[in-house]
């Protein structure tokens, strides 16, 4: 392996450490937190917190302007002018985050609630959230493989509101509280990252708007904000659908499964951000190493997620009653079903990097709408009859179509949903996941 390389791919491992030590801290927190809360909230405000919640989810990827991975890529490319793309879409940010609070504003005065509490809990928390946005100091440390600062801020951040979440549940808080200290948590994401940016010590600029970039970034932006936005609303419209259709006690037990199911959501994101870098190397190495390195991810990510859905369905029955308490044992079925989605987020997370790299931006709108589309109108069907259960139904057949099955519709993305097919049949190449878990391995041990 050239020494560049080496150099490179092992700034990209280190890099990953770190992000794997913020993610795994926030994922153990998210956990441990969440269920001594919900026994203490019990199932209907639970469901309203996360209602409110959702609203943020949705929102932030439109306030971002879906911007996330093509600024990174851009940092990359012209380290030289970090401080013009920075200062620019920072501006770009804070300018149509303004715009969006207006109208989410509108929106809470006369769209539909569950009460009046629920419209100021889900404003509070959206303008919050993009009041203290600064995830773009975050592109810049993931573009420098310089993740120890932001990640040992956003450790300790993490640290202390799980601690005062705890304290909140001792001394017997009311939903209010839980509520606002969430809105301050999102608030002070933006602080931390720009904390991790001052102490951090590599030469860096002051931030300036360069007109110039305007442009460039909104030219590509509607593309992904829309996909970004219909790929929340893929995740996150049930909390929504399932508090106006049944009432938010149904979408606290919900909720409650959904949280176990979607924590391990972190693992292919982890994954695929360390791989990356190499993926991208991969791909000027010709279309067989590129097609190779897909297919052995592939494999991995399918595998790795069939297991964590065969132990949850196992472990369900009786870890949920016992976890959350018999007001939540609704969601021991909710759970069995949902999980199974983790096999096709988890060869998502692949291919959402897949169609970036290779520019196939109006496919990734495409199928996250078309799948969106068909959570929503599957969840108006199932709810109605079969509460949280329609919900997990609709969820895993809307993210089997968004992130695999509508790969079949076009001729230049069909050889990725035969790998994806053939990743499905893992458990008859075991030997062989076995060895390519290895290589990936080896690849980045070798950096």
């Amino acid at each position: 392996m050239p020494a560049e390389k080496r150099k490179f791919l092992g700034r990209a491992l280190r890099g990953a450490s770190w992000l794997a030590l913020d993610k795994l801290t926030s994922m153990i927190a998210s956990v441990f937190v969440a269920i001594p809360m919900a026994r203490h909230l019990g199932p209907h405000d639970y469901g309203i917190l996360h209602f409110a919640t959702s609203f943020v989810a949705i929102i932030m990827p439109i306030a971002a302007l879906g911007l996330q991975e093509i600024v990174t890529r851009e940092l990359v490319a012209q380290p030289g002018r970090h401080a013009g793309i920075m200062g620019t879409v920072l501006a770009l940010r804070k300018l149509f985050g303004a715009i969006i609070v207006a109208l989410f504003g509108l929106f809470c005065l006369f769209g539909p609630f569950p009460d009046e509490q629920s419209r100021i809990y889900a404003f509070g928390m959206v303008a919050l959230a993009i009041a203290g946005d600064a995830s773009v100091f975050r592109n810049w440390f993931v573009a420098n493989h310089a993740l120890r600062d932001f990640a040992m801020v956003s450790v300790i951040k993490t640290c202390i509101f799980a601690a005062i979440r705890l304290s909140f549940i001792f001394m017997s808080f009311s939903l209010e509280a839980f509520v606002w200290l969430q809105a301050a948590e999102f608030a002070c994401a933006g602080i931390a990252a720009v904390i991790a940016y001052k102490i951090n010590k590599l030469p860096k600029g002051r931030l300036s708007f360069d007109s110039g970039l305007v442009g460039f970034f909104l030219r590509r932006s509607w593309l992904l904000v829309l996909s970004s936005a219909a790929a929340i609303v893929n995740l996150k419209i049930d909390i929504l659908l399932l508090t106006n259709l049944t009432g938010p006690r149904e979408a606290g037990i919900y909720a409650a499964a959904s949280r176990i199911s979607e924590v391990w959501y972190v693992l292919p994101n982890l994954l695929v951000t360390s791989l990356f870098p190499g993926m991208m190397m991969v791909r000027n190495e010709g279309p067989k190493a590129y097609g190779t390195f897909l297919q052995q991810a592939l494999d991995v990510l399918c595998a790795l997620a069939t297991c964590i859905a065969i132990a949850m369905t196992v472990i369900a029955p009786w870890a949920i009653p016992l976890l959350f308490g018999r007001a939540f044992a609704g969601a021991s079925p909710i759970l069995i079903i949902h999980i199974w989605s983790a096999v096709f987020v988890f060869m998502g997370a692949l291919i959402s990097r897949w169609t970036l790299g290779e520019e196939l931006l109006r496919y990734h709108l495409m199928s996250q709408v078309f799948g969106a589309s068909m959570n929503v109108g599957l969840n108006f069907m199932l709810i109605p009859h079969y509460g949280g259960t329609g919900a997990a139904i609709a969820t895993l057949v809307s993210y089997a179509i968004a992130s695999v099955g509508s790969l079949a519709l076009l001729n230049t993305t069909r050889p990725m949903f035969m790998r994806c097919l053939l990743a499905l049949t893992w458990p008859f190449r075991i030997p062989q996941i076995a060895g390519e878990a290895r290589s990936l391995m080896k690849k980045e041990s070798s950096a």
